[in-house]
């Protein structure tokens, strides 16, 4: 099955390549918006409402902030007035997203595979099943310092929401 493999491989990448360009053409900041290629969507972009101050969603513990969260929602979309889709049965969907940065310290658990010397933090919030005892399981580079890792903090990546 690997040319079926490399067949669907292939086709995604294609399908990746023609989304990032239309990205690009049509919503970067030289973006052709008015081009004949950039009115295949019935609408250029969907709306939705950001609260920057939004509250805790967990417990008062486990939140570094209790009101400086960020939640993202689209509303209710509906398939054929916002996506154009005016085949089929209608409906309506809509996205909400609370973004809350937790709290890493007492709340956390580090562990080293003895086999293979790969260390992971286990984000001890909650449970999976009742056979873990945490909720998640990241690996850690072992090139960090120790520091880095077990402070209140964790530093995996950088972003931004503008």
């Amino acid at each position: 099955m690997p040319g079926a493999f490399s067949e669907e491989m292939s086709y995604w990448s294609r399908k990746h390549n023609d989304y990032s360009m239309y990205a690009t053409d049509c919503y970067g900041a030289k973006a052709a918006s008015n081009s004949d290629a950039c009115k295949q969507y019935s609408r250029p972009n969907l709306e939705y409402k950001m609260d920057r101050n939004a509250t805790c969603p967990f417990a008062a513990d486990v939140c570094r902030s209790r009101a400086e969260n960020l939640v993202l929602d689209t509303e209710f979309i509906d398939s054929n007035k916002h996506l154009g889709i005016n085949r089929g049965p209608r409906f309506l969907t809509r996205t909400r997203i609370h973004c809350a940065p937790l709290k890493t310290k007492g709340f956390t658990e580090i562990e080293t595979n003895p086999t293979t010397s790969q260390t992971f933090i286990k984000y001890k919030y909650g449970f999976r099943s009742k056979n873990t005892s945490h909720i998640y399981k990241a690996h850690v580079d072992n090139n960090l310092p120790e520091k880095s890792w077990e402070d209140d903090v964790v530093i995996i990546g950088d972003y931004s929401v503008r």
